[in-house]
């Protein structure tokens, strides 16, 4: 219970009276405390009204969006008492970080028993990230308008704006583990599949289709074609956000640059029946367990949305080296985002692709700082030692520069094979 303004203001005309009675020494200005002690004290007791009764319902519409798209909250309100609940306010606690656009989430409302009431409230769109709604604050007055009495209804819903992705179309991977599903990635050995593999003689019960009739002709007897079977490989995609104030140097947002690589890499591999996980670094850490389909593609995009970019609290070599080791097989197929700042980066990858792991590395093209004063000076020297960390990675495995205006599906074109 606090008091209201009303409350407040006769509070304070109380003291000033007091204040004036000593001041003045005419103390029987202090009698006219006493009518405005009466009325005080006979609105503390008054009886407050009965919300045990009130049902409240939230609703959010949609729960995920990948950005763009305006939020409605939809408030239902109902008395399921057989008394009125009159004059009280209602409250749907919104972040800071959100905009509401028509300020309907604070409402006052007065309900009659069995009545019921619904509005909608919209929030603008946000950018990407987890937020929550609520909880639903309830605060009404005594008769007299001096105390107010808050109290709080309802859990807290929420909401995810999830990375932007981009099609960027079917990826010509190369693995040197596959698993036992079909899928299309090539594994060296003879099955179904697409790519001719060689010839063999024909044996009964071959289908005629793969019948190589110019080969048995030649040869004076029925030859069949061998096809490289395809099938889906594990894909484990690392996400470097571990970003310090070198980060600079780069002209566009670095972590939602990384974060769209990674969603959309990670749809697009699942969308061709592979096995993708997800591991981020940085001052938020996350594992997202090898699976198929939808679901999994879901989860990855909802750990993406809550990256936040700062210092890992971890050394990198322990928080993503060691755990790929323990959990990951040998020879699977590892994709790194990162853009290279930190040389320990560069000896995860090496250290890698040494155990066997084909690993790629994704990172985005870095202008050549210009100008002669001392930040552009530190621009330089960090990125030669990014291009000398690029270096060393490209030893070691793949890498691949993205430029940031530039469409991914057509940059992902010019690489004729990942792997």
């Amino acid at each position: 219970m606090a008091f209201t303004r009303k409350g407040l203001a006769y509070l304070s005309l109380a003291y000033c009276f007091v204040a004036l009675a000593f001041f003045f020494h005419e103390f029987y200005l202090a009698a006219y405390v006493i009518p405005i002690g009466l009325l005080l004290l006979v609105a503390n007791p008054l009886p407050a009204i009965d919300l045990s009764k009130l049902k409240i319902e939230r609703t959010l519409n949609p729960t995920r969006t990948f950005g763009g798209d305006y939020i409605d909250v939809t408030i239902r309100v109902r008395n399921d008492g057989a008394e009125d609940l009159k004059d009280f306010e209602l409250e749907d606690r919104v972040p800071s970080s959100l905009t509401v656009e028509n300020q309907l989430n604070s409402v006052h409302l007065s309900l009659r028993p069995n009545e019921a009431l619904e509005w909608t409230y919209r929030i603008s769109p946000a950018g990407r990230g987890y937020y929550s709604i609520g909880p639903i604050s309830i605060q009404y007055a005594d008769m007299l308008a001096f105390y107010l009495t808050r109290t709080q209804r309802m859990e807290q819903d929420s909401f995810t704006v999830l990375p932007t992705i981009e099609k960027i179309g079917t990826l010509d991977l190369r693995a040197r583990r596959v698993g036992v599903w079909s899928g299309q990635v090539p594994s060296r050995r003879i099955g179904a599949g697409a790519e001719f593999y060689e010839l063999r003689l024909y044996h009964a019960g071959d289908e005629l289709r793969r019948i190589n009739w110019k080969a048995s002709a030649r040869a004076g007897h029925l030859v069949t074609n061998e096809f490289e079977s395809e099938n889906v490989t594990d894909v484990l995609i690392i996400v470097d956000s571990a970003e310090d104030v070198t980060s600079t140097l780069f002209e566009f947002d670095l972590t939602e640059f990384q974060l769209t690589l990674a969603g959309s890499l990670s749809s697009q591999l699942l969308f061709q029946g592979n096995r993708v996980g997800l591991a981020i670094y940085g001052s938020v850490r996350a594992w997202v367990d090898l699976a198929f389909g939808k679901r999994q593609l879901i989860k990855i995009l909802d750990n993406l949305a809550m990256v936040k970019s700062g210092p890992a609290l971890l050394p990198m070599s322990y928080a993503v080296e060691s755990v790929v080791v323990s959990l990951m097989p040998s020879k699977s197929l590892i994709l790194f985002i990162s853009p290279l700042i930190r040389e320990d980066t560069a000896s995860v990858i090496g250290n890698l692709a040494e155990k066997g792991y084909t690993t790629i590395c994704f990172t985005p093209t870095l202008a050549q700082p210009t100008g002669i004063d001392s930040n552009a000076l530190a621009a330089r020297v960090v990125s030669a030692q990014r291009k000398a960390n690029a270096i060393r990675v490209n030893s070691a495995a793949t890498l691949v520069e993205f430029a940031p205006d530039v469409s991914l599906k057509s940059q992902l074109r010019r690489q004729t094979r990942i792997g």
